[in-house]
């Protein structure tokens, strides 16, 4: 039997949440006492919470990386010489005159540029920026409010760069407007699933652009 506020509450284990905040009892409060001896009551005990704003801080940051690797992969698929011309599939003949370590590398060789200028793959990654720049409809800040923008070098070709001081900022002042921003039925966890289910969902019945290509 526990009392928050002022409300008591009757819990089978001493670890259980109430409103949102995971509590662990590990031991009874100080009793109080009357002149005979008997308890009267109980000392209080005061807790106090806050935001694990390094965790937030922490999982963007990741969030923000792996899209990078992303992005860095297929502008790598749709940028890369197409030499696959060049190298015409081997015969039985020639690979019987081959090492194994030749045959890989001729084999790479036959694939590289298969996707090069792909349309579908260049609509996915400008699907992809749209999404991330758009405003949610419950939030009042977008990306760039928050330290988060498209970096300035060319050559990144739309990977995203962090103002890591403007972020803990807006994590430490902003939270709940953060929050709506990624999550929630219009935040930017929904949109990007939209984007990535509509180029790459497996499903027989509602097959992901690149999936369907693919077969």
């Amino acid at each position: 039997l526990v009392s928050i506020n002022g409300t008591e509450f009757s819990r089978s284990s001493n670890t259980f949440s109430v409103e949102g905040v995971t509590l662990q009892l590990t031991e009874v409060s100080e009793a109080k006492y009357d002149s005979t001896g008997a308890i009267t009551g109980y000392h209080e005990t005061t807790v106090s919470t806050e935001r694990d704003t390094e965790s937030v801080f922490n999982t963007i940051k990741s969030f923000v990386e792996e899209y990078n690797k992303m992005i860095e992969k297929l502008n790598g698929y749709v940028n890369a010489k197409a030499t696959y011309r060049e190298y015409a599939p081997l015969t039985d003949a020639q690979r019987d005159e081959m090492t194994e370590n030749q045959i890989e590398k001729w084999e790479e060789k036959s694939k590289q540029g298969l996707l090069h200028g792909d349309s579908t793959i260049r609509n996915f990654l400008q699907n992809m920026r749209s999404a991330l720049y758009s405003r949610s409809a419950t939030s009042s800040i977008a990306l760039y409010n928050i330290g988060i923008e498209t970096s300035s070098n060319m050559d990144d070709k739309g990977k995203l760069v962090i103002d890591e001081e403007k972020l803990k900022e807006a994590l430490a002042t902003n939270m709940e407007e953060v929050e709506k921003l990624f999550v929630g039925e219009n935040g930017l966890s929904s949109k990007l699933t939209k984007v990535m289910d509509g180029a790459a969902k497996v499903s027989a019945a509602t097959p992901g652009e690149l999936v369907r290509i693919a077969g």
